[in-house]
């Protein structure tokens, strides 16, 4: 919130790309799969958003990648073997 009781538009921005992120692993990988999402602003100012799995599926990475790339802001996903 701001100091006049406002929603403060970056906090609600990168809410809204977490929750898009997290319906995009759910639709891919399960309701119960999970992940860490981490926004943030790249020197540049650009939004970079971090995502972390443990997956061992390469056709859900890709999926998840290929879905995220028509987005604007750029995604990073790291993974590991279980």
């Amino acid at each position: 919130m701001t100091a006049v009781g406002k929603i403060f538009k970056p906090d609600l921005r990168d809410l809204a790309v977490k929750e898009k992120v997290r319906a995009e692993i759910e639709r891919i990988f399960g309701p119960t799969f999970e992940a860490a999402i981490d926004v943030r602003k790249d020197d540049k100012l650009n939004i970079v958003v971090r995502i972390r799995i443990e997956c061992d599926d390469e056709f859900g990475k890709q999926e998840l990648a290929d879905s995220l790339s028509k987005l604007p802001q750029t995604y990073e996903i790291e993974s590991r073997s279980h």
